[in-house]
């Protein structure tokens, strides 16, 4: 993922503590990755030369923003905490693998990024797969993908397809070890705490997080519903 990187902070307390903390960290990563990444779909429109990687593409920009994605995810798809930080690993590992799909096709690149998957298109459809796997990998409890589908706002056909297609895409690595976790944790916090020094609306934010010990450092320059409960949901712009 474009705006994640690896710093140096420790994490003091777990975002599992505050769901919605969860929430909000998790939806400002994807929306800073997205905004970073966004200069490759300028001039590429689908930005893919697989055709298996069309199933992640909307062609129009799905009508729930991010962060009401991941609230909207976080609040019925019943999945623990951990199992949001393990889905953005598998997203920012499906995008490093396609751009060495990429370099190893020896695809020009496009400025503004490099031949990045995640976009605006994109990020709902990644997202939603790569939960489904990591509540199969790493919850004790999940549901079947008609489930899924249905808070996502996908048809079931749609959601067992970008199962499949994710699981190619990351080569079926799926394993995530103890450090790895922790340390993109606190990537993930200190990233965030980063973007929101340049944004003014971000300021309460960087403030909990801070305030609240989740970094040790300063950064460098609910219960279950049934799943008729989610019925109401948005649906997902059409390929």
């Amino acid at each position: 993922m474009c705006a994640l990187r690896v710093v140096e902070a420790g994490c003091r307390k777990s975002l599992h503590e505050s769901g919605s903390l969860m929430v909000s960290v998790v939806a400002t990563a994807l929306e800073v990755s997205v905004q970073a990444c966004e200069g490759a779909y300028l001039t590429q429109h689908p930005p893919f030369e697989e055709r298996s990687l069309l199933a992640f593409y909307s062609s129009e920009v799905p009508p729930v923003s991010i962060r009401e994605y991941v609230d909207r995810l976080a609040r019925y798809a019943c999945c623990s905490p951990s199992c949001m930080i393990v889905a953005l690993i598998f997203v920012r590992r499906a995008c490093e693998r396609y751009r060495d799909r990429c370099d190893e096709a020896s695809m020009p690149r496009v400025s503004g990024a490099e031949n990045e998957l995640l976009s605006s298109h994109t990020v709902h459809r990644l997202l939603i797969s790569a939960i489904i796997l990591a509540a199969k990998m790493n919850d004790d409890v999940f549901y079947q993908n008609s489930f899924y589908a249905e808070i996502g706002g996908i048809s079931v056909m749609e959601m067992n397809t970008l199962e499949l297609e994710m699981l190619s895409l990351l080569n079926f690595r799926l394993l995530v070890d103890a450090d790895e976790y922790t340390l993109f944790e606190s990537a993930l916090v200190g990233g965030v705490v980063h973007a929101a020094d340049q944004s003014d609306s971000l300021l309460e934010l960087r403030s909990e997080l801070l305030n609240a010990s989740y970094l040790t450092v300063a950064m460098p320059d609910v219960a279950c519903p049934k799943p008729s409960a989610a019925a109401e949901s948005h649906t997902l712009a059409p390929q």
